[in-house]
């Protein structure tokens, strides 16, 4: 459950942290605060109170354990109190697991909320999660880009598709390509896909993926960005939280797809048509190449990145922006 919170004079989101039972990256993540120093007096600050349930769970197990304690004690006095105690303490035992059961629970809702709001800052600041935005990751994962597996493989990438099969770069999860320092230290943002000593690697969960993805798509965002989005966009009176959802699905996906500083140095045109809300215009923009030529595959990607965002109805309409070569059959041809 949210709750609501008024900065005071003299609070600081370290104070506020520490008030309730968080982190300051957290806090600033949930609110969309860029600078964690620039709070201001009056502002409104959003949390959850996500500790309460776990504080009671681990009340009760920490009862329970005393209670095993006390029959213990007593099952030590007598023969005859043993035997009573072993049964009190087998029943506990079974409390104790479930209460340890339910601890896991817990966790495991927490660690999903975390993961909605580091999804929502993909798009900056959006009070409550956005059902487009859900949408439209989910097509990014199982469409637009597909499951590349759970363990590295080489890629199938055109670009290196005269190079030997063991000399290729490796691809994992929703599109990750590893780095020679992940393979350094066989781990992707901190989440272990190598056992170094060994060589095997360890399979990666859906929910890894997930965050994976999450992590290189914020990125490459904010790296095409840096590189030329936010001086574009202040050139001509605009900034990026300025721009619509659906706009920002789409760029989002674009700096993915061919990379944060490719993005960032090469769109630069799409800008002018969303300031002119001109929809044709922007749908064309997201045009791009594979190994410098324009392919089905490519002009496919595109138009359901559109498709998916409500920037087009029909495929129809993708070829009339300039996909020319789309022929995807995951959207409606009029």
């Amino acid at each position: 459950m949210d709750l609501k919170h008024t900065i005071r004079e003299g609070e600081t989101l370290i104070k506020l942290a520490d008030k309730f039972k968080t982190t300051v990256d957290e806090l600033a993540l949930y609110n969309g605060i860029k600078n964690a120093n620039s709070v201001q007096v009056g502002q409104s600050i959003f949390y959850q109170q996500r500790e309460a349930q776990e504080n009671v769970l681990k009340r009760q197990a920490n009862e329970v354990a005393a209670d095993v304690a006390a029959a213990k004690t007593a099952a030590a006095k007598t023969a005859a109190a043993k035997t009573a105690a072993a049964k009190t303490v087998a029943a506990q035992t079974v409390a104790a697991d479930t209460n340890a059961a339910n601890l896991a629970a817990v966790k495991k809702v927490k660690a999903e909320q975390v993961e909605q709001v580091e999804g929502r800052s993909l798009l900056g600041k959006i009070q409550g999660p956005s059902q487009l935005a859900v949408e439209f990751y989910e097509l990014l994962r199982s469409s637009f880009e597909g499951d590349h597996g759970s363990i590295p493989k080489p890629t199938n990438d055109s670009t290196e598709g005269n190079v030997s099969e063991g000399k290729r770069s490796l691809d994992i999860g929703y599109g990750h390509k590893l780095k020679e320092s992940e393979l350094d230290s066989g781990t992707i943002y901190g989440i272990p896909f190598q056992n170094l000593k060994t060589g095997e690697y360890i399979p990666l969960t859906d929910s890894e993926k997930r965050k994976i993805q999450k992590k290189d798509i914020e990125a490459n965002v904010n790296l095409a960005r840096k590189t030329g989005w936010d001086s574009t966009l202040k050139s001509i009176g605009m900034s990026y939280e300025s721009l619509s959802e659906p706009h920002r699905l789409v760029l989002s996906d674009l700096a993915y797809n061919v990379g944060g500083k490719t993005a960032g140095s090469e769109w630069k045109g799409i800008f002018s048509a969303m300031k002119a809300g001109n929809t044709k215009q922007i749908v064309g923009h997201l045009r791009r190449k594979d190994n410098e030529k324009n392919t089905p595959g490519m002009d496919n990607r595109a138009a359901k990145a559109a498709y998916a965002a409500g920037l087009i109805k029909t495929l129809q309409e993708a070829k009339d922006a300039g996909l020319v070569l789309a022929n995807t059959k995951e959207i409606p041809l009029r």
